[in-house]
C-alpha cells in the first residue's frame, strides 16, 4: 500500500498508468519464483535448508529495495508531472482543446443571464 501511495504523490495525473506499470513488473514474480525456488529445493524438495534459502533470498531482496528506496526515494513530485496549481488539474492549455468552440461558448456565456439561445441554436447543440 505504501507504494501506491507514493505513485499519487509522485505524479497525480499519471497515477493510473504507473499502476499498471508497477503492477507488470511485480507479476514477473510469479515467473521467475518457481524456477529459482525449484533450483535451491531440486535435490530434496523436503529439506529445511533449501527452503530457507528461498526465503532468505526473498527477505535480502525485499531488504535492499527498502533500502534502496530509503536512501534514493521521493515523494515530491517529478518532472514529468505537468499538472499545475494544487497538482490535480491540468490548466487549459496543457489539457488542450477538450472541448469545441461551440461548446466553449457555452459555457463562457452560462453565466451571463442576457445571452440566451434561440431554438435553432439549441437544436444544432
Amino acid at each position: 500500500m505504501p507504494a501506491q501511495l507514493n505513485l499519487i504523490d509522485i505524479a497525480p495525473s499519471f497515477t493510473g498508468t504507473l499502476m499498471g506499470l508497477c503492477n507488470g513488473f511485480s507479476a514477473t514474480s510469479g515467473f521467475f519464483v518457481p524456477m529459482v525456488t525449484t533450483a535451491f529445493t531440486s535435490d530434496d524438495p523436503s529439506d529445511p535448508v533449501g527452503w530457507s534459502k528461498v526465503f532468505f533470498l526473498g527477505t535480502a531482496l525485499y531488504c535492499l529495495a527498502v533500502t534502496f528506496f530509503w536512501f534514493f526515494g521521493s515523494a515530491s513530485p517529478q518532472a514529468f508531472e505537468r499538472a499545475s496549481g494544487d497538482g490535480n488539474v491540468l490548466s487549459r492549455e496543457e489539457a488542450g482543446p477538450a472541448l469545441g468552440d461551440e461548446e466553449d461558448r457555452l459555457l463562457e456565456s452560462n453565466s451571463d443571464a442576457d445571452e440566451i439561445l434561440s431554438e435553432d441554436e439549441i437544436k444544432t447543440v
